[in-house]
């Protein structure tokens, strides 16, 4: 889906107040939508529509010789990022089908 306008923004925050203000509509993760769907400020429109999944990466210098602070903060991406995306499918779900919010 090719979509072309006069405002390209490129953070969540700028988008959503863009939206808000009237000027179209956007493609906000999760996190940034949630609360606006939930006080009306903002909209699900193409519930069924999905963005490409994307991965997330921790790039650090080495392999071999790891810090204990940087293996920590992985592990805790590993532990927490499912929860947080479970959780928020589960919220989304009443506003729609699962996935990236468009509004």
């Amino acid at each position: 889906m090719k979509v072309t306008g006069y405002v390209e923004l490129n953070t969540a925050e700028s988008i959503a107040l863009a939206v808000r203000a009237g000027m179209g509509i956007g493609v906000l993760p999760v996190y940034s939508a949630l609360d606006g769907l939930a006080d009306g400020s903002l909209v699900r429109v193409l519930p069924n529509y999905t963005l490409q999944r994307m991965n997330i990466y921790a790039l650090h210098p080495t392999r071999r010789y790891i810090d204990a602070r940087i293996r920590t903060w992985i592990d805790f991406l590993r532990r927490f990022m499912p929860t947080v995306i479970a959780r928020d499918a589960v919220i989304l779900k009443d506003y729609g089908a699962p996935g990236e919010v468009v509004v």
